[in-house]
């Protein structure tokens, strides 16, 4: 079957296969979409060789199959053959418990094969007829303090593993996916899996913040590639940093995958975010929990959302993810309304469109690419009428007298 014993290297040949977009997709093709630093085919061809295998040519066989959008980690793949064992059939990858809740939230309540084991080769029929071999990894737990203002609680928890087997079709399941996989990323690349790396780096760490407490001595971690430019002032925790990165003076990165080239500007706040090569966060602009892909620029604010290539937010403009009402937001998946995972979403910005000043987006919402929004005229003072003395305001582009 190609996969080794238990006291074996593992050895198998993996493809991928086909899924068609949807209306909320980003753009370009599938498998150049931005995985924590990478891109996503640069991702799954990591971990295939992490595991024991690669990625067969166009029409060799194949025994794994993992579907093109699919964000997949080694550990994963290792757990999923080795639960193959000696089974003969068609199987697909099948977490159950938290992970499996979580699972089915993040493709709206649809659960179809993203990982499969056959050696037949696939297709619909295949796909159709295949059984879900159940799988239960190991994750932790992970609990972070919020505004309750913002989400109406004062702690937001959700699962963090290793065993990542998850779809990035809309540009909501992309975003989740580069968030649970950024722990376990920040992990191995800040502290280190060798025990000699790890007893280091935690006491560099700990000579950093002078603390012991978990979530204190993790700001001490910090990656820097070459070239970068960050100024003293600069706060810069559990991060991640490529090459040529710029941070200005009194700016914050804290739990960040920053691209290469990035360009962080005075004042600037960017926390757990994800930002692709090239993107700009101009001065006294604030991203959180967000996804900017390549050479996007920030100005105003994001939180939860996400940034396709050359897309900007002018200052004074807000990308919102605060909940209208009882309902709450609601996402689009192929024009129908869904709910978003655990409730929440913020916007997405499609590519080479352009938000502007003091515009603010309603959560949930999918701006079209190559538009550009500005406020309504009635917002802003046009005309100055002569005779004016006292207490005025703004009416329709025009300043008038208070009553």
């Amino acid at each position: 079957r190609g996969v080794g014993g238990s006291g074996d290297k593992m050895k198998f040949r993996a493809r991928c296969f086909s899924v068609d977009k949807i209306q909320e997709s980003l753009s370009g093709e599938i498998h150049s979409w931005p995985l924590l630093g990478l891109t996503l085919r640069e991702r799954q061809k990591r971990a295939l060789l992490w595991a024991g295998g690669d990625f067969a040519n166009e029409g060799e066989s194949a025994s794994l199959w993992i579907r093109e959008d699919v964000f997949v980690t080694e550990d994963a793949i290792k757990l999923f053959i080795s639960s193959i064992k000696d089974k003969e059939g068609v199987f697909y990858w099948n977490p159950i418990g938290e992970l499996g809740v979580l699972q089915e939230r993040l493709m709206f309540g649809k659960i179809e094969p993203l990982m499969v084991w056959s050696s037949k080769g696939i297709d619909d029929d295949i796909l159709a007829n295949a059984q879900p071999l159940d799988v239960s990894p190991s994750f932790q737990p992970f609990s972070m303090e919020v505004s309750k203002e913002h989400f109406g609680v004062d702690i937001l928890t959700f699962p963090i593993t290793d065993a990542i087997v998850l779809p990035t079709l809309h540009w909501l399941q992309l975003l989740w996916a580069n968030f649970i996989g950024m722990g376990p990323f920040l992990w191995r690349e800040l502290v280190g899996r060798n025990p000699g790396w790890a007893v280091w780096r935690l006491t560099v760490a700990f000579f950093r913040v002078w603390s012991v407490k978990p979530h204190v001595l993790l700001g001490g971690f910090r990656r820097y590639g070459k070239g970068c430019k960050i100024h003293p002032s600069a706060i810069v925790e559990a991060s991640w940093l490529g090459n040529n990165v710029q941070i200005g003076a009194n700016a914050v990165v804290r739990g960040c995958v920053i691209g290469d080239d990035v360009r962080i500007e005075d004042l600037a706040m960017v926390e757990y975010s994800i930002l692709d090569v090239g993107v700009c966060v101009q001065r006294q602009a604030m991203v959180k929990f967000s996804l900017l892909r390549y050479r996007s620029a920030v100005g105003g604010v994001i939180q939860l959302g996400v940034m396709d290539s050359a897309s900007a937010i002018k200052r004074g403009a807000y990308l919102l993810d605060m909940n209208f009402g009882e309902k709450g937001a609601k996402i689009l998946w192929n024009g129908e309304p869904k709910e978003p995972p655990l409730g929440y979403a913020g916007c997405c910005i499609g590519e080479n469109s352009k938000i502007g000043l003091g515009v603010r987006i309603a959560p949930g919402r999918t701006i079209p690419p190559n538009i550009e929004i500005a406020a309504s005229p009635d917002q802003f003072l046009l005309r100055i009428p002569e005779g004016l003395e006292g207490l005025v305001h703004v009416d329709k582009g025009s300043l008038r007298q208070n009553d």
